[in-house]
């Protein structure tokens, strides 16, 4: 059984794998580095492109060691880094392997307990070394940036929260008409995989897919919460035809909504350029040729850039990413609740000068990769009372029971006679 609470009983000296340990070392400068000027797996993959020492093999172990201290999120503020690495390294991990086995010493006895019990022993081990005197296990919500009452009532807040200690899964979305092609390759690829409504499959996140998919024309890799949003599109009852996808990003949604909805009139629109050139390649191989696309700042009083009213405006708003923060779990620590504010008041804005674009009777479908009421409840109430839509339905896709995003979609109606 453990010996000690304390993370620090390691004899570094009779260690036979010292590589972990100068792992351990250079994830704990990386972190110290680590300014939050761009999102982290852009950082550490400059990081150690200088350092011309490590394999792939020691630079993928060095990632998970940065990962799982900043999955901890705000736990352990006076813990040191190395610290934060070794707790995160427990709460992540689920059975010993090489890793564990050098850095976390008699813990790996206990390191196929639940999450729950795992998160009492990390948190009984701070308390002793604090020496603060509370026999108290604190809440997994002290890890979260703002209090846990800003996030969605339909959101399950202890299993969202759990969910930061597991790595999200690979999802592929089957396009129409490829799946008997894709279980054939994927068998014949002898790749672990399983099959999810209404045509994803889920693979392990480290999977290759190179040389075994056309791109983009049998498969499209796409989180499965996000192609759930598709259910909010089998809703519309009208005939749709112009399609503008005002927020594009990488064209994911768009190329979602030709799947469902069929040919369409499609506008692709974003406010950065490079989005829109990778956008335009991406339809290329996909084979969506008929689209109009423009870099365009949805905030700006500049003329829409659509020349006629829209059946459908599909809105993935600028958000909090939320939803996604076990996949950039650096967020944790750079936000707070006046930067979920501000991201309610741009969506509002964004949302305002959409409705113009809508004819009468045309939908307006609303999406975020958020988890807080800012920006999903009170932002579709915003909508529905102060924009005058009728509201067909809102959702939250929970996520964290698949290992996947979580999302808030509602789809509206614009009144026939507006």
């Amino acid at each position: 059984m453990i010996q000690s609470h304390g993370l620090q009983v390691f004899d570094f000296q009779n260690r036979a794998f010292m590589k972990f340990y100068s792992h351990l070392n250079t994830a704990v400068h990386i972190l110290e580095q680590y300014d939050a000027k761009m999102p982290f797996h852009h950082f550490i993959r400059e990081y150690l492109k200088t350092d011309r020492k490590y394999g792939s093999r020691d630079r993928k172990n060095i990632s998970r060691l940065c990962y799982a201290a900043l999955r901890t999120g705000n736990a352990f503020p006076k813990w040191s880094f190395e610290n934060r690495i070794r707790a995160g390294l427990f709460l992540c991990t689920h059975f010993s392997d090489p890793v564990t086995e050098q850095l976390l010493d008699d813990y790996n006895e206990v390191i196929q307990k639940s999450m729950v019990d795992k998160w009492n022993i990390i948190n009984g081990a701070y308390q002793d070394e604090m020496n603060n005197g509370s026999q108290e296990i604190p809440p997994i919500s002290i890890l979260f940036p703002v209090p846990v009452s800003e996030i969605s009532k339909a959101v399950n807040p202890e299993k969202y929260l759990y969910s930061f200690f597991i790595q999200p899964d690979l999802f592929l979305r089957i396009r129409p008409g490829m799946d008997e092609i894709v279980k054939k390759k994927l068998v014949a690829a002898d790749l672990r995989f399983d099959l999810l409504q209404p045509s994803a499959v889920r693979l392990p996140i480290s999977t290759r897919l190179d040389e075994i998919f056309a791109p983009e024309r049998q498969v499209v890799i796409q989180d499965y919460s996000s192609q759930l949003t598709g259910d909010m599109l089998r809703k519309i009852e009208t005939p749709v035809k112009k399609v503008w996808d005002a927020c594009a990003a990488s064209g994911g949604k768009s190329i979602l909504a030709y799947d469902i909805l069929g040919k369409i009139d499609l506008t692709v629109t974003d406010i950065r350029a490079t989005m829109i050139h990778n956008l335009t390649k991406r339809f290329e191989e996909a084979g969506i040729s008929d689209f109009t696309s423009a870099v365009y700042d949805l905030t700006s009083d500049a003329h829409l850039p659509v020349n006629e009213e829209q059946d459908l405006i599909i809105a993935d708003v600028p958000c909090s990413g939320s939803g996604t923060w076990s996949r950039t779990p650096e967020q944790l620590q750079q936000t707070d609740l006046k930067a979920i504010e501000g991201y309610q008041n741009l969506q509002r804005r964004i949302l305002t000068n959409l409705i113009p674009a809508i004819k009468p009777g045309g939908y307006l479908l609303l999406i975020t990769c958020s988890v807080f009421r800012k920006e999903n409840e009170e932002n579709s109430e915003f909508v529905s009372s102060r924009l005058k839509l009728k509201k067909i339905a809102e959702q939250i896709i929970p996520g964290y029971d698949e290992a996947a995003d979580t999302m808030f979609t509602a789809l509206f109606q614009k009144p026939f006679n507006s």
